[in-house]
């Protein structure tokens, strides 16, 4: 598990060789790969990481508002069962929501989010000066 974390949250560059080969540009895993060794390992527990992980909103500008876990519950485009297909060309960052220190969360997507069970309650925002950043929670939202 702490391999699957370095490579989500790393900057080294196993890290980063590592995501530019088993993930695509938005940071999803690719369908195809070449086969590996330690691949096999880490994409079996890499869920869990996922599922145990939360950003910290700061700027906002690394955090994909569909793709990433930063409503501290699921990743939005699970929850409401998008596609890679649907969400394709679909790339808006947390940065678009941010405005004035505070996250603003615009009535139509309070309201999709609200309607697929979840809650802005639980973001963790941090300083607008800093990146966002991944943090482990000891309490799984699967």
């Amino acid at each position: 598990m702490k391999l699957a974390w370095s490579i989500n949250n790393g900057h080294d560059k196993f890290a980063l060789f590592m995501r530019s080969k088993y993930f695509n540009n938005s940071g999803e895993q690719v369908q195809s790969y070449r086969a590996s060794t330690i691949w096999a390992g880490i994409k079996n527990v890499m869920d869990e990481v996922n599922c145990r992980s939360q950003w910290v909103i700061g700027n906002g500008e690394i955090v994909d508002i569909w793709r990433h876990n930063w409503l501290a519950t699921q990743f939005l485009k699970e929850r409401l069962q998008l596609s890679r297909t649907t969400l394709h060309g679909l790339g808006a960052k947390v940065q678009c929501l941010i405005g004035d220190g505070c996250i603003l969360i615009p009535p139509d997507l309070a309201e999709l989010i609200h309607s697929a069970g979840m809650s802005t309650d639980n973001v963790l925002k941090g300083d607008d000066c800093e990146a966002d950043y991944l943090v482990w929670c000891m309490v799984s939202f699967l």
